[in-house]
């Protein structure tokens, strides 16, 4: 892959705005959008670090301009810049500062047995003391955060809590045969069409939850099957199907993109 085709996958600070929106408000990812996501790491990563801190509550991903955090590269490039610079200062005011202290009677100061690269002239008690730090020694001192995961994984986390109860049923109540099937997949908008074999345990309730436990919607059913007009975004969603005694059942299905 060239370095044009990289750049073109990378989303602009608008694009991955709308990601963040779109996931936040629970709708879907638009297609385009969601394949150069996948292709683009630095999008994923600046995706899932905007999606965070708008979920703690500490900025709003609407209405505003996203200002990222910088590069690598540039970051770098900055830190050989500042070295440079001081280095120029250093080398600018060096001359001078000998006249300023001959002026006022103070001689430089300059440490014995020290590399010419390493001197450090003070001039009274409140002289500034320029660093002299190699780069390599600036970037030794540095710590590289891990890299949050993309937020598209997020949505299709297993529940911690549910998936223990997944697939299990209460065998003594005599329901089973229950359908969708375990991890039955399904597209954005298609119809769900839940059932099980009633052995007059009724009546149902069948509520439905997204992986982080929360209830998206709830049904009440004197029958044994259910259909669903589907209106989830995508990711991992579970099902829950229970009487007015007992919890009979927990499933669990994927919704996807088109």
């Amino acid at each position: 892959m060239t370095d044009q085709n990289k750049q073109s996958e990378h989303l602009s600070d608008l694009e991955i705005a709308k990601v963040v929106d779109l996931m936040i408000e629970g709708k879907a990812i638009p297609s385009v959008l969601q394949d150069r996501l996948e292709a683009s790491n630095q999008s994923r990563h600046e995706v899932a670090e905007l999606y965070r801190i708008a979920k703690e509550g500490k900025q709003s991903a609407k209405g505003r301009r996203v200002v990222m955090r910088p590069r690598s590269n540039l970051y770098w490039v900055a830190a050989l810049l500042m070295v440079g610079l001081m280095a120029s200062l250093i080398w600018f005011f060096g001359p001078s500062a000998d006249n300023l202290a001959q002026n006022q009677d103070l001689d430089p100061v300059e440490e014995p047995n020290q590399p010419k690269d390493k001197i450090v002239r003070t001039f009274g008690d409140d002289a500034p003391v320029f660093p002299t730090e190699s780069v390599e020694e600036v970037l030794a001192t540095q710590t590289l955060k891990e890299e949050p995961a993309p937020v598209y994984a997020l949505l299709f986390e297993e529940n911690e809590e549910l998936e223990p109860l997944v697939g299990n049923q209460i065998r003594s109540s005599g329901t089973a045969d229950f359908k969708p099937a375990l991890d039955y997949t399904v597209v954005l908008k298609q119809q769900i069409d839940f059932s099980w074999a009633d052995k007059g345990n009724g009546p149902y309730t069948l509520i439905i939850l997204n992986n982080r436990g929360e209830e998206k919607a709830r049904f009440s059913t004197t029958t044994s099957s259910l259909r669903y007009l589907n209106n989830l975004p995508q990711g991992l969603f579970y099902w829950k199907l229970e009487n007015e005694d007992d919890l009979l059942y927990v499933g669990r299905f994927k919704v996807m993109p088109q």
